[in-house]
């Protein structure tokens, strides 16, 4: 008979990701040990893995709850019926937002990615190529020249992303510029430029 679940099955869980979080992004996938995760969350090693067999599952963990986030803000938006300025503007808001409250584990997913098993990587790749189709979409509503366009559709939407992604590099919520201020710089970059795409 399989083991039940405890009741705070979940909430250990997360604390788990939460802590892997932490850990393989001030350490590296390789400098964070199994060991210390399960030091950081006050359990033992074999308890850890009644949670996880291995650390390549936590670390899809870490990073599919972070992706799946994002995939759920960028299709949320592009669905609305917002004009397309707002979208973005919302799009960019909204990202910001998460990678701030996230800097650990979106920092993970752009650093780790090739540390995931093979099919745990195709996992999360499909999710990030939802994000740019997503993106694509509202940035085809505020460029219609971009229609059809499969050429651009990752350049394009990798400008906006680009722009968003690395901010946990350098980007403070208590420096000078908020998220939302900076959200607002990067949509009015888009939409000063976005027709030389095509022209």
């Amino acid at each position: 008979m399989a083991r039940p679940k405890a009741e705070d099955y979940d909430l250990r869980r997360e604390t788990i990701i939460e802590a892997a979080a932490y850990l393989i992004a001030k350490y590296g996938f390789f400098g964070a040990s199994m060991s210390e995760i399960a030091k950081t969350c006050g359990m033992s090693k074999p308890a850890l893995y009644h949670y996880f067999m291995a650390k390549e599952d936590v670390l899809f963990a870490v990073m599919e709850d972070h992706v799946v986030e994002l995939v759920d803000i960028s299709k949320s938006v592009a669905l609305s019926h917002l004009p397309p300025e707002d979208k973005l503007a919302r799009l960019c808001r909204n990202f910001m937002v998460c990678y701030v409250g996230a800097k650990a584990r979106h920092k993970v997913l752009l650093n780790e990615l090739g540390n995931l098993k093979p099919a745990d990587n195709d996992v999360i790749v499909a999710q990030q190529r939802q994000i740019l189709h997503h993106v694509f979409e509202i940035l085809v509503e505020l460029e219609p020249s971009l229609r059809g366009r499969e050429d651009l559709k990752t350049p394009a939407a990798m400008l906006v992303m680009g722009m968003l992604n690395w901010t946990h590099t350098w980007f403070d919520a208590d420096g000078d510029v908020s998220s939302d201020d900076f959200a607002e710089m990067v949509t009015g970059l888009v939409l000063k430029g976005l027709g030389s795409l095509t022209s």
